[in-house]
């Protein structure tokens, strides 16, 4: 019996023993890597000329990610998002007469970058719809392009009062 271990225990069954092991380890580490994001609205409002939105993605992966192109889609059509960094908000503060502070917002820029096991919010923008959601809709569906990969057909929820006509600016 020890004989036939010995018989087996040669220099070309150890070496494929080890070539097995590490392609297993191989499989293993190209899927813990492979892309794997998420995403939720935080805000989505309109206006007669645009629509923004505040979206938290995350990512699950080792490896970074960049998008580049996130469309949003209006009765089976995809409009891409704006980009180029537009200014969205403006706020001013006041005392009397005097303007004591300024804020403003801008889009972020297409491609946007996630870091490794990392999570970023973006305002995205959308110019030139010819329509948007309808008040009553629950989710919105998006394409979102990476540089890892096809693209993600993501359908998210959207926030309770996202339509409430005081939000919209």
């Amino acid at each position: 019996m020890l004989n036939a271990i010995f018989n087996l225990a040669t220099k070309e069954n150890i070496t494929f023993v080890i070539a097995v092991a590490g392609f297993a380890i191989s499989l293993f580490n190209l899927a813990h890597r492979r892309k794997s994001i998420s995403a939720r609205i935080l805000k989505l409002r309109f206006n007669k000329e645009i629509l923004y939105t505040y979206i938290a993605f995350e990512n699950h992966s080792e490896l970074p990610i960049a998008i580049t192109r996130i469309a949003l889609e209006i009765d089976g059509n995809f409009y891409d998002a704006t980009p180029i960094p537009k200014r969205i908000i403006t706020r001013t503060r006041r005392i009397g007469k005097e303007i004591i502070g300024r804020h403003e917002e801008y889009s972020t820029a297409i491609p946007m970058q996630l870091p490794s096991l990392g999570a970023t919010t973006f305002l995205v923008v959308f110019e030139h719809l010819p329509t948007y959601p309808a008040v009553d809709s629950t989710q919105v569906t998006f394409l979102i392009g990476t540089n890892r990969g096809k693209a993600l057909k993501m359908s998210l929820e959207l926030p309770p009062a996202w339509a409430d006509p005081k939000n919209i600016p």
